[in-house]
């Protein structure tokens, strides 16, 4: 898979974008995206707010599905929140469960910069058609 192809196509996602998240690597088989924790991501009790978390995994997933050439949009996650933490940074490391021809399933884990897991996402993916990427 072409990093830079993936990443220009995900030039246009601008919440992901202004929120600082950015790809950092993506293969056949996982896909990982990565932010600095900032003040602006923190909650009123100075740990990292569950909706950043979420767009973190959200991201992951939408990397690693639509790397592989469909346009899959999330059509069902679920997310459990398992630490809460104010780290330097976070990354999301999404990977697949099950791919059909219509629907997938994701799983993705957040991890700080200390290297523990404070989410599990799991995505299901619907597959629109083709995007151009692979």
């Amino acid at each position: 898979m072409d990093i830079e192809s993936v990443r220009k196509f995900f030039e246009r996602d601008r919440f992901v974008a202004s929120a600082g998240i950015s790809v950092e690597s993506v293969t056949e088989r996982e896909a990982v995206v990565f932010a600095p924790v900032e003040d602006r991501h923190l909650n009123a009790g100075d740990t990292v707010q569950g909706g950043f978390i979420f767009t973190m995994a959200d991201f992951a997933f939408a990397v690693l599905a639509n790397a592989k050439g469909r346009f899959t949009v999330s059509q069902n996650a679920t997310v459990h929140f398992l630490k809460a933490r104010r780290p330097a940074w976070l990354k999301a490391r999404a990977y697949a469960l099950n791919e059909g021809r219509n629907t997938a399933l994701y799983a993705v884990d957040v991890f700080d910069d200390a290297g523990v897991k404070i989410a599990y996402v799991t995505v299901t993916g619907y597959l629109l058609g083709e995007n151009g990427l692979k």
